[in-house]
């Protein structure tokens, strides 16, 4: 089964705690979100990657990073993520999303293609990795699903 299936970090420059710690480097040429974009470029079954941010003026730098990646950008709600990987899914028409956090560095892409294979094998709605380290995980969903939840949740909150 070849299913569409797009790559959404999601990521914004606002924190609390450290501000604007996805453009932080992690090593000498590459910031958080650089260095996640490139891992993530060298897998099979990944179709298209997005920085999925904010439409605010805080996250405009987010444009420089995406054209700097050769990867494409939506900007949406500041609060509602899972209307950011909706909207994603109907550009794109995808069959699934993958919601990366962009400031979770060390996402397990290593797992990320074979987690894809048997989350489309099993026709799941979706699929996470466990046990592995707390923040390397990212969550494949069919686009269907995730709108279905929508449907019962406060987006807000998503």
């Amino acid at each position: 089964m070849n299913n569409k299936t797009i790559a959404c970090i999601i990521a914004r420059t606002v924190s609390t705690r450290l501000p604007l710690k996805v453009l932080r480097n992690v090593c000498d040429d590459y910031s958080m979100l650089d260095f996640m974009i490139q891992r993530l470029k060298k897998l099979k079954n990944i179709d298209s990657i997005y920085i999925c941010t904010s439409k605010e003026s805080v996250d405009d730098i987010m444009e420089d990073i995406a054209q700097r990646n050769n990867v494409k950008i939506y900007r949406g709600s500041p609060d509602a993520v899972i209307e950011r990987l909706i909207s994603v899914g109907d550009i794109e028409n995808a069959d699934n999303v993958i919601r990366i956090t962009g400031d979770n560095v060390f996402t397990s892409c290593e797992y990320l293609d074979k987690q894809i294979e048997i989350h489309n094998e099993y026709d799941l709605d979706y699929s996470r990795i466990i046990d592995i380290p707390i923040g390397a995980t990212a969550e494949v969903m069919k686009v269907d699903a995730v709108k279905r939840c929508y449907n019962f949740i406060d987006p807000s909150m998503s």
